[in-house]
Parts: structure tokens; sequence; C-alpha cells
């Protein structure tokens, strides 16, 4: 029992570090005000944004918080941080990065924190000067010591959703794992998403494991129900288990829009890419069953609209007949109710391509390929997963994407020394589409 009580006075001992950030508009005239309503929230340390004070100084406003601000105009921006007269005496860095960016470092006991208070441009701003403010927050926050905990608060002038969210985030997350992300291909952030490859199942168990420590320590969590894996060949038994739970195992997810399957068949891909085709081919339907439209109008569309949607990440399968023929059936569909034609019209493929001016989806994906093998031709074999020597399953061995590559090099009798000639390789691979009747006047 007298432990039990000690622990509880321990615990209501220890301090903690409250946060806040505001935009005030304006600091003059209301320092006192402010000063105030830090006391009474019991605010340690607040970001402050949009002070409008020149210079960079430091100077009291009251009731024990010390204010530190950086400004180069009076006019606009300027930022600035409040500590409170606990901490003020543990400030032993402040970084004017500019009229936006502040950062101070505070070591409390053995704990270092970085703080950072910044102010993002707003919508109106030029896009140098939107570049200009990420890539310096960028490259502070890369420059901190990993032992080191940060803080960033401020006003990024964006919502919930927005395109800035997901890059602020990511930023933090690039500092905090940098020493545990594999190259590219291995390990992949985007946004709130992570995806990790390993060859062996205790080696990914094991770097799931350091990524869920690293995100606790940085104040992040990760969310073991959505949490799933996917064992690549075939199957075993055995699971993944953390921190005592076993992860759900899937046969397939989808991930940046294509389709992954556990059997290495990109068929599910293509099927996928086909409904979404489909899905756009609808929108813009308005367009292109109007009898009144002109058929190279109707052309321009589907091919700047609905294919390019049809071949997203074509240029990864290894392609076979099922591949090329839903994608054949889809297109022809497409073309023939945009000219309103039926099979007792008797109209033949060709005729219907020449009409629209739209060369073969299997032509296209073949272009694709190529450009992206073209792309792929300078990278190092350790960056990317290789196969394994593993027993060999029955029946007829899986097509491989390189095997496709040659037949594509086949096709249109070039060979891999040609790719490091940009210019040559994207004259000899580009597939263009035939010109229509209205082109050639």
């Amino acid at each position: 029992m007298a432990s039990h009580q000690l622990l509880e006075r321990l615990k209501k001992r220890v301090h903690r570090i409250r946060l806040a950030t505001i935009n005030i508009g304006t600091f003059t005239g209301c320092s006192r005000e402010l000063a105030d309503a830090l006391k009474t929230r019991r605010i340690d340390i607040a970001c402050i944004q949009e002070t409008r004070w020149k210079g960079s100084k430091a100077r009291d406003i009251g009731e024990g918080y010390k204010l530190l601000y950086h400004g180069v105009r009076s006019s606009q921006n300027g930022v600035g941080m409040a500590i409170s007269k606990r901490l003020r005496e543990s400030v032993v860095e402040v970084n004017n990065i500019s009229d936006r960016l502040i950062s101070v470092k505070i070591v409390s006991g053995p704990t270092t924190i970085r703080v950072v208070s910044c102010y993002a441009p707003q919508v109106g701003c030029l896009g140098e000067e939107k570049d200009a403010f990420w890539e310096s927050l960028d490259t502070h926050l890369q420059m901190v010591a990993p032992e080191k905990h940060i803080l960033v608060g401020g006003d990024l002038n964006s919502h919930v959703g927005s395109d800035l969210s997901p890059l602020l985030f990511i930023t933090c997350m690039d500092t905090a794992t940098a020493d545990l992300q594999a190259p590219y291909s291995w390990s992949l952030l985007y946004a709130v998403d992570v995806f990790l490859t390993g060859r062996e199942r205790q080696d990914l168990q094991d770097q799931t494991q350091h990524w869920k420590d690293r995100l606790d320590v940085n104040g992040l969590q990760l969310n073991l129900d959505k949490t799933e894996y996917m064992e690549y060949g075939p199957q075993t038994d055995d699971t993944i288990r953390i921190e005592g739970r076993d992860l759900k195992k899937a046969t397939q997810f989808k991930y940046l829009g294509s389709t992954l399957s556990a059997d290495g068949d990109s068929l599910p891909d293509t099927r996928s890419r086909v409904n979404t085709a489909w899905l756009k081919w609808r929108q813009v339907t308005g367009v292109l069953c109007d009898r009144r439209m002109p058929n190279h109008l109707k052309a321009k569309v589907y091919k700047t609209v609905v294919r390019p949607v049809a071949l997203y990440g074509a240029e990864c399968w290894p392609a076979s007949t099922r591949h090329e023929q839903a994608l054949h059936v889809m297109e022809m569909h497409m073309l023939r109710w945009t000219l309103g034609l039926t099979r007792w019209d008797q109209v033949m493929n060709e005729d219907v391509r020449k009409i629209m001016g739209v060369t073969p989806i299997m032509d296209k994906m073949r272009e694709a390929r190529l450009q992206w093998y073209s792309h792929a031709v300078g990278v190092e074999e350790s960056t990317a997963p290789q196969p394994r020597g593993k027993k060999k399953p029955c029946g007829r061995p899986k097509k491989w994407w390189m095997d496709q590559i040659k037949e594509d090099m086949r096709h249109v009798n070039t060979t891999p020394e040609d790719a490091l000639d940009r210019k040559k390789w994207r004259a000899t691979c580009r597939k263009a589409d035939p010109a229509t009747t209205w082109d050639k006047h």
C-alpha cells in the first residue's frame, strides 16, 4: 500500500510540457493579454505566427513568459515563441531561419527538445515562396539529431485533407524514421501509409516491431487493427506477431491504385483498371455518346481522359494474352458505343479505329513498358527485390517482366544498348495514334 501511494506521488511530480500555437494577427498592444491567456491555460511553450514585429529580439511579456521573435518587415509575417518561467532558463539555442520559421532548442534535464514555430505562405503567394518555405522546413528538420524530440507548431494555411497536410506529416515521418528506412521498393512511405518488404518472415516482423517502437517514442501510433501482411509465393501456416497480436494475413491488397496479389498474378490489377476505366468513361458519356459531337473531339476525350486510366501501372505488368484480351474488349466496346455502332452494323475493328484515330491499346501498353524499361536500365540491382531460388512449382512457370520486355524489343527491332540513348529509344518505341480525316485537313 505504501509503494502504491509513493507511485501516485511521483506521478504528480512529473511535469508535462503543454504546447500551443496561435496566429495573433499582430503583436502590437496585446502582449499582456496573451501572457494572461497562456497562464490561465498553463501553457509552457506557445508558437506564435504573424507577429508583425521587425527584428530579432527577446523580451518579457508578463507572468514570467519570455518572448523570442523574428521578423523582417513590420507590415507582414513574423514568427515568435513564448516560453514559460519554468523553461525559459533551459533555452540553449535560437535559430532565426526566416520571417516564417524560428527554431528553439530546450534542454530540460536529460531531455532535449527542438520546437519549431512556422507560418506557411498563403494560397495567393508565389510558388517560389512556397517552395522556399517547405524546403527550409524540410532541411532544418533533417538536421535535427534523432535523439532529440521535435515539436512543430504553426499556421500552415491549409485544411485537413489538403495536399499540404500529408506533406508536413511525411516530412516529420522522414525525420523520425530516417535510420529505419530501406532503399525504395523495400520501404515506401505515402501520407499515413507505410509499406515494408522483407525476404523472410522474421525479418519483416523485426522491421514492423522497430517501426512501432520508433513511432511510439515520437508520439505516433501504429494501428495494428489496420496493419496487414501478405506472403508472396507458396503459403505457410506461420504468422507475424507484434506485441502478442497476430497480424491479419491478406491474399491481395490495393496500394497507390495498384492491386498486388500473393501469387504474383497481375490479372486482378488489370481487371481493377478496366473497372476504373469504365467508371471514368461513364463520367464523360455526355460528350462521347452525343451524336452532335464530332468524332475527332470524342477521340481526344477518350485518349486523354479514359485510356490513361486503363493503362495506369500497365508498364509493370508481365502482360499475357488474358491481360491484352481484357483491355482489347474494353476498348472496342467503348469505341463502338461512342460511334453508336453494334455488331449488326458489321463494321470491322480496324475500321472503327481508323474512324476514331486510335491505335490498339496493346501497342500503347508496349510503348509504356519500353519507356519504363529505359528508366530502369540504370537502377542498381540491390535497390529492387530479386527472386530467390525456391522449389519450382508444378505447371508452366510464370511469365517474368523481363521476358515480356525481350518480346517487346524483338517486336520493335531494338536492343538493350539502344535504351541508353533516350532520344533514339523514344523514337523507336513510340506508337502514335493514326491520323483521322479531320487531322489530315
